[in-house]
């Protein structure tokens, strides 16, 4: 019964933690290891890191006092954890992946959400972000009951002046009075693009209401086309702040940028917009984020 007893406690609470909280500053050096490229070099380690940032999560949720509990299976279902925060119980997905996490998986874990108590919300933390079609997706959806965190909001949650539960209530806040479940701090060259001061709200194609201040980028479509496809005249778009870098500084209308076209610079077909895109285009840019073939 004791051997049972422990097994138990290891799966529900991890022995690192067992018996002590960890302060900020065990949680910065933590997080700082697992981030250490040098100690994860191979496929075993990286996988064995997924397993780990369990860990320092319910660690950090531990040190806030959310209540936190670890990988349970109700009918079937797998959830990483748990946490509660103002009486409110939230369901939680953490992920550590080479690649940007695709919609499918998102939506996989929304799935799980939309199954239980009415008014539970989910967060999904992905270490290497989202594909722009899981963000897209998600916001174009009848409800939201997700927020998207990434490697920015784990490391906003760690600064000096700042928490996990600052970090989740900023994210409930805009999720609530914008729309918004996915912060993406990293715009990078195109954050100096600002909205036209006269615009609100508007509504996009196809049927995506967004504010002003969710607007990184606006002005005519950048194709090489006389008008638009499917317009007769070239369309003024609007960027909001949850598409992707590289999606924001094509400036291409979305019709324009999933046309297929021949690629000046491979010589096949493929998207207007994946010109010079890295891992698609067989000639990409030697700078992909400024989408420059200067090194």
């Amino acid at each position: 019964m004791q051997d049972i007893a422990a097994k138990a406690r290891q799966i529900l609470m991890p022995d690192a933690l067992e018996g002590s909280t960890m302060d900020r500053q065990d949680l910065c050096n933590e997080f700082s290891r697992l981030t250490d490229a040098r100690t994860y070099s191979t496929k075993a380690t990286r996988r064995r890191r997924g397993y780990q940032f369990e860990r320092f999560l319910y660690a950090l949720l531990a040190a806030e006092a959310l209540e936190p509990s670890t990988n349970y299976r109700p009918d079937g279902e797998e959830i990483d954890g748990s946490f509660i925060h103002n009486g409110r119980l939230f369901l939680l997905e953490a992920k550590w992946h080479d690649e940007p996490m695709p919609a499918s998986a998102v939506y996989a874990f929304k799935g799980k959400v939309d199954g239980k108590l009415v008014g539970t919300i989910g967060v999904f933390i992905s270490m290497s972000g989202y594909g722009t079609d899981a963000v897209s997706a998600l916001v174009r959806g009848k409800e939201l009951n997700i927020l998207l965190f990434d490697r920015t909001d784990i490391e906003s949650s760690l600064s000096q002046r700042n928490s996990f539960t600052r970090v989740l209530e900023d994210s409930l806040r805009k999720a609530a009075e914008r729309g918004i479940v996915y912060r993406n701090q990293k715009t990078g060259d195109a954050s100096y693009w600002k909205p036209r001061e006269s615009v609100d709200s508007l509504l996009l194609e196809p049927g995506i209401k967004v504010y002003a201040d969710q607007i990184v980028r606006e002005g005519i479509c950048t194709c090489d086309r006389a008008t638009c496809v499917g317009h007769e005249e070239k369309v003024h778009c609007y960027f909001p702040l949850w598409l992707s870098e590289w999606v924001v500084t094509k400036g291409l209308y979305w019709q324009c940028y999933d046309e297929l076209v021949e690629c000046h610079r491979c010589n096949t077909s493929h998207k207007r917009g994946h010109i010079g895109k890295l891992g698609i285009c067989k000639v990409p840019h030697l700078d992909q984020r400024r989408q420059s073939d200067k090194a």
